[in-house]
């Protein structure tokens, strides 16, 4: 019972639409959302070493300690495989940083990595790679939470009914991107790469 309350918790706060639920950090209502821009051209379902540093770069320099990578585990091939493009040619990112001999999460750039089934998309479209400083969402748990059992009410099929109460709510801790003080482009806790398409 623990776990599932987790999982159903986890899923309301990375992507819960706000309605008689928690406003997820990654759901695209979330104001404080970035969505960085693929390259031009990029086929679709890719994430290059290029959509990688475009993301970092909108990440808030306050959110580096505390951040994740949260990737959809279908997308692991890709990342990889990941290449710095030089000229022609280019090199394996993941294998030349020696992430590919790291044990499962690993990191990239540093951060680490959480591969997750909870991930808002698949590969290639918007929500597959996330940046997220989740240290920047805001959790209120206002009632204890509590655990009935029955006996009584599924009695003729000789089961236990259990039915758990608890009341949590939560949302971004940001209300908007954030604009340096260089007006350079805006930067956020949380940031995500778009649905990439030929251009």
């Amino acid at each position: 019972l623990p776990a599932a309350i987790r999982h159903f918790e986890d899923i309301a706060f990375l992507k819960g639409n706000g309605v008689k639920k928690p406003l997820g950090a990654l759901h695209p209502n979330n104001p404080a959302l970035i969505v960085a821009g693929d390259q031009t051209g990029q086929s679709t379902p890719t994430i290059t070493w290029v959509n990688v540093l475009a993301m970092l770069s909108r990440l808030l320099p306050d959110s580096y300690a505390n951040a994740e990578w949260i990737i959809t585990p279908d997308a692991l091939p890709e990342v990889m495989t990941m290449a710095l493009p030089v000229g022609t040619g280019g090199s394996a990112v993941m294998v030349v940083e020696g992430h590919g001999a790291d044990a499962l999460p690993m990191t990239m750039l540093g951060i680490p990595i959480k591969w997750s089934r909870k991930a808002p998309a698949v590969l290639g479209t918007h929500g597959d790679i996330s940046l997220a400083d989740n240290s920047k969402y805001v959790i209120g748990d206002t009632l204890a939470m509590t655990l009935d059992t029955s006996a009584h009410s599924s009695f003729r099929s000789d089961k236990t009914d259990f039915r758990i109460i608890t009341r949590v709510d939560g949302q971004p801790g940001m209300i908007a991107p954030l604009t340096p003080e260089n007006n350079g482009p805006a930067m956020s806790a949380w940031v995500q790469l778009e649905t990439r398409s030929l251009d």
